[in-house]
């Protein structure tokens, strides 16, 4: 934590003041599968999208996961100035790794042998899911980039920026799914793969805005800490970030 932050005496109330907006975070990110569900099961082709719905949100997440981890590695290494600016590097770095993997499995016939092959997806889930699928490639660049920003609000006991953050996310969601939904056209589990992006992206733009203050106030200048090199930071980050892609696994 900052500093400043250090000098507080530590109380249940100060803990739970930080603890609340993240875990408030944590039970509406987990509202994101019923309501997708909820506005499928709605639409036309209920059955069959609601099976790709699964398997899209299963791969998604498991080629997002080595960023998932990047809210912990910036927590705990964005001290300065310099250490911000190479977790900042390597977060970008990460984010055009992991739009790469997606965006190869989307586009090329990865596709087929991924979802039909090693999953074993009937052909007609495995084609409900394509588009929807290749819809899918920035969210991992959207999510990393929020999780890293979320670091920084962590560290900072900025906390509440984090729960809003979330709010926005669902409220758009619910928009976007259920506008989709009513009046494009799309089939369901197009309606919902664009309204999974937007959300994040809504969200991701608003923690990079709600940042802005923090990062100006303590990243302007270096406090003399030891230096943080790119080693060190891969060997920090790459044995959370494997635990990460196992648990998806």
């Amino acid at each position: 934590v900052s500093s400043n932050a250090e000098r507080e005496p530590l109380t249940q109330r100060r803990i739970g003041k930080m603890y609340a907006p993240l875990a408030a975070s944590w039970l509406f990110m987990a509202t994101e599968g019923p309501i997708s569900i909820a506005i499928l099961s709605r639409m036309p082709n209920a059955e069959l999208f609601t099976a790709a719905f699964m398997p899209l949100m299963g791969l998604s997440m498991w080629i997002e996961s080595p960023v998932i981890d990047l809210l912990s590695t910036s927590t705990a290494l964005s001290r300065d100035k310099n250490s911000y600016g190479l977790v900042r590097r390597f977060t970008l770095w990460l984010m055009l790794l992991v739009m790469l993997v997606h965006g190869a499995v989307a586009l090329t016939p990865l596709y087929g042998l991924v979802t039909e092959s090693l999953i074993g997806l009937p052909p007609p889930v495995a084609r409900a899911m394509h588009v929807p699928f290749m819809i899918m490639i920035p969210w991992s660049a959207f999510i990393g980039w929020r999780r890293h920003l979320q670091g920084i609000l962590i560290r900072h006991s900025s906390t509440q920026a984090v729960g809003w953050g979330t709010t926005v996310r669902m409220l758009a969601l619910i928009s976007v799914g259920v506008g989709t939904a009513l009046f494009s056209g799309f089939p369901g589990i197009w309606c919902i793969a664009i309204a999974l992006v937007v959300s994040v992206a809504a969200e991701c733009l608003f923690i990079h805005v709600a940042s802005r203050k923090v990062l100006a106030a303590h990243y302007s200048h270096v406090d003399g800490h030891a230096a943080l090199t790119m080693g060190a930071l891969v060997k920090f980050h790459v044995p959370l970030a494997l635990a990460t892609v196992v648990m998806f696994t």
